[in-house]
């Protein structure tokens, strides 16, 4: 019966340090359908409050945990979580020491630990630190697949008798980003635009049509609505994410921004116009002339001129393309 036996342990230390400074996860495990409860803590004592939730959580939906089976490490073996179970009338069962494999979650924390790296690898715009979210999406896909043990059936249908909807529940691959409407608790100022971009990192239970986004800027972890692709490119996405974290920095507002950026093309303007009007890029001193070629004064980048009027006033004209690469190589100086 569903869970009746349950497998647990502790997953400790994992680097980095979470966004949360958690250091660790608990793995809880149901033989008989392989539906997986994971939590992150900072501390393995935190085990025995993990394990109460899950009891709990079995109980709420008619079925009666008789078994617990873990490894026989100290933590899982006290003696408060011993007399726990003696007055839930829980059995507790422990594998012999350096037999990990008699304790069959441990099986699933090796798919854990397979799965969870390839999310993080798979997304671009996620540090290390954000491995939880990936941790819960994982185990929530999990819960939502058919295994050996459930047929055609997800754990989740077995235990909860709710419909899996795919359709509805994993829109989004973890970390892609997504357009999310701007509702006024979010803006950044008050003529902010009304959509922004966040980063998808999975959806609570309950939620139809919406899922949890993490906006990289605020750090802020929040469930929305009216989610749709970004067509943008990653380049682009970046120098977005890099505004927004310049903005809640505090030392550059929105407005201050645009005047930086009209300071940056201006500069970029005045550098080309030195270099039209036959100015060195790096310095206003004239540039020779030699043999109907411009020669740059420091680079000695040799430029073709009009042989009409060398040794006089030379003019050197641009193409629109060729202005358009310019003012691209000079804002990345």
């Amino acid at each position: 019966m569903p869970g009746e036996v349950v497998s647990a342990d502790p997953i400790f230390k994992i680097y980095p340090e979470s966004y949360d400074k958690d250091l660790g996860a608990f793995l809880f495990a149901d033989e008989a359908t392989g539906f997986l409860h994971v939590f992150v803590g900072r501390h393995k004592s935190q085990f025995f409050d993990c394990l109460k939730i899950v009891e709990r959580w079995y109980r709420s939906w008619n079925c009666k945990m008789k078994y617990l089976q873990t490894d026989s490490e100290a933590v899982v073996m006290s003696k408060d979580i011993t007399e726990w179970c003696l007055n839930n009338h829980i059995h507790q069962r422990k594998s012999v020491p350096y037999e990990h494999w008699q304790n069959f979650v441990e099986r699933d924390v090796q798919s854990f630990n397979k799965g969870v790296s390839a999310l993080m690898n798979d997304q671009k715009f996620l540090s290390a630190k954000y491995w939880p979210l990936a941790a819960f999406h994982w185990v929530d896909i999990h819960n939502h697949t058919p295994n050996v043990n459930t047929g055609c059936h997800t754990p989740w249908e077995l235990i909860t008798k709710e419909k899996t909807t795919v359709s509805n529940q994993f829109l989004f691959k973890f970390g892609e980003p997504v357009c999310v409407p701007v509702v006024m608790p979010d803006k950044l100022w008050r003529f902010d635009a009304k959509n922004d971009i966040g980063i998808y990192v999975g959806k609570p239970h309950g939620v139809v049509g919406g899922g949890s986004i993490l906006f990289p800027w605020s750090g802020k972890l929040l469930v929305r609505g009216s989610l749709s692709n970004v067509t943008a490119s990653i380049d682009e996405i970046n120098r977005w994410i890099g505004i927004r974290n310049e903005m809640m920095k505090g030392g550059l507002a929105y407005g201050q921004l645009l005047i930086k950026l009209g300071d940056e093309l201006n500069q970029a303007k005045e550098r080309l116009e030195r270099v039209y009007y036959g100015k060195d890029i790096s310095s206003t001193e004239p540039v020779r002339t030699r043999g109907g070629l411009l020669e740059s004064n420091n680079t000695h980048e040799v430029l073709p001129v009009n042989r009409k009027n060398q040794g006089k006033s030379v003019e050197y004209m641009l193409t629109i393309h060729e202005l358009e690469e310019a003012i691209i190589f000079l804002m990345k100086d």
